[in-house]
């Protein structure tokens, strides 16, 4: 039976919003300002292409499935945006994360070596340190099962 270990985490979407809206409306202020000089524009339209693509990028981020991450008794499903990869868990070397500094969401990477030095890394996932520590655990109970 599969089992949902990871989920997506909000944070970064909204982070994002924000960039768009702070980079979006200075570049489109400056665009409209009456003050026409060559640096003033390029600014305008430098700031205003930052902002869009924070907004591509929070739209991605939202659009991705609630659940990132899955686990049975022999592989973890780990969502691409190709497809569902599946991770054995014999292939496992390591299983590493990272956390954002300062984050409320408490948002970060997950981090996961294979055998043969092939690194599948899912960001964007919410409590990564805790699906890091349940991967663990479940690579333990796998182990222990295969003896």
């Amino acid at each position: 039976m599969r089992e949902n270990i990871g989920f997506k985490s909000y944070g970064g979407v909204w982070y994002m919003l924000f960039l768009f809206a702070v980079f979006g409306g200075l570049g489109i202020w400056m665009l409209v300002a009456e003050r026409w000089s060559i640096g003033f524009l390029a600014f305008g339209i430098a700031f205003a292409a930052i902002g869009a693509v924070c907004a591509a990028v929070a739209l991605w981020w939202l659009f991705r499935p609630r659940v990132l991450i899955r686990a049975d008794e022999h592989n973890l499903y780990v969502w691409r945006r190709r497809g569902v990869l599946t991770v054995p868990f014999a292939e496992i070397v390591q299983v590493s994360s990272r956390t954002a500094k300062r984050s409320p969401a408490h948002q970060g990477t997950l981090y996961i070596e294979q055998v043969g030095g092939r690194r599948v890394t899912i960001s964007g996932l919410k409590e990564p340190a805790a699906v890091r520590q349940y991967i663990a655990q479940l690579l333990e109970e796998n182990a222990g099962q295969g003896e």
